[in-house]
């Protein structure tokens, strides 16, 4: 009996250092463990703050690329506009110019016509008719020029 009892005293006191072992392994282990959970936990918010700094930085592209774009079409409807205004102006221009021309020539023309006129009656009878279709075939062309330029 006085064995059983060893037995059980030496059963009960590796219970005992069993117990102290985990419960110093647990004390090891807890801060052990700590250190690695907020390791972990910082890795973690690291790499929030990092998806979300990218969220923010592709918005802000974004929204640079939607700024830009405007910024884009505003010059080119602004540069339209003025091509617009230069060609209207241009052709403004070359109307008033074309048609100062064609009051010069058309001066020019009747002091011509006068000349021929006068001539006309001092030649011969078929060189006056020859002249004569000249000018009339003359007429009718320089009508023809005018209606394509739209200067008549």
């Amino acid at each position: 009996m006085a064995t059983k009892s060893t037995t059980r005293k030496s059963a009960g006191s590796t219970k005992a250092t069993n117990a102290k072992a985990t419960s110093a392994k647990a004390t090891t282990s807890t801060s052990a463990t700590a250190p690695a959970d907020r390791l972990a936990e910082m890795a973690i918010d690291a790499l929030y703050i990092s998806v979300g700094a990218s969220v923010l930085a592709f918005q802000r592209a974004q929204v640079q690329r939607v700024e830009l774009t405007k910024a884009i079409e505003q010059r080119v409807a602004e540069g339209r506009k003025q091509f617009a205004d230069m060609t209207k102006a241009a052709s403004t221009t070359a109307e008033g110019q074309l048609s100062k021309l064609d009051e010069r020539t058309s001066v020019l023309e009747a002091r011509f016509d006068e000349m021929l006129e006068g001539l006309q009656t001092r030649l011969p009878k078929p060189a006056a008719e020859l002249l004569g279709q000249a000018r009339s075939a003359a007429k009718t062309t320089r009508g023809q020029v005018r209606e394509l330029l739209n200067i008549a």
